[in-house]
């Protein structure tokens, strides 16, 4: 959800920017896959390893990567900070500024969310809530079900 903000403030050691949906059992979704190509850019290589691997970023790495644009300790503060510059602002100026920033990404989102719908399928799947019964009770998830070989009644 951070990823469709249009600019962010983290705090140094909070975990952020990580795609856990592979952890919980499902496909990712609420577009994901597009927004974080338009938050790093760079390679896809990288970007799939991010998809793929659950992998989560402090604020101070979120800098080094360009997606947050500011770290401070007390984050809330400097981001209210932040909206009242804006808020400042003509709002005709910010408001198709913001429009020409959005439409540099393309028609891609709405791509990725029909992409994104293939969440649906892992729902289907008896294991599916392994991975969120695993993360409320903090241990690794265990989709063990999916390698099972059928069993063969001779």
């Amino acid at each position: 959800m951070a990823l469709a903000c249009d600019l962010w403030t983290a705090a140094p050691k909070r975990k952020i920017l990580g795609f856990t949906f592979s952890s919980l059992g499902i496909h990712g979704g609420m577009g994901g896959s597009h927004l974080l190509q338009c938050a790093l850019g760079g390679p896809s290589a990288f970007i799939n390893e991010v998809l793929l691997t659950v992998k989560c970023f402090n604020g101070y790495e979120a800098l080094e990567l360009g997606v947050v644009n500011r770290v401070a300790e007390d984050a809330k503060c400097a981001a209210y900070k932040l909206a009242s510059k804006i808020a400042d602002q003509h709002p005709v100026a910010i408001r198709t500024m913001l429009q020409t920033i959005r439409q540099r990404q393309g028609d891609g989102l709405e791509q990725s969310l029909q992409r994104e719908a293939l969440q649906a399928i892992c729902y289907n799947r008896a294991d599916w809530w392994e991975g969120v019964d695993a993360l409320s009770e903090k241990r690794d998830p265990v989709f063990d079900s999916y390698h099972k070989k059928a069993v063969t009644i001779v």
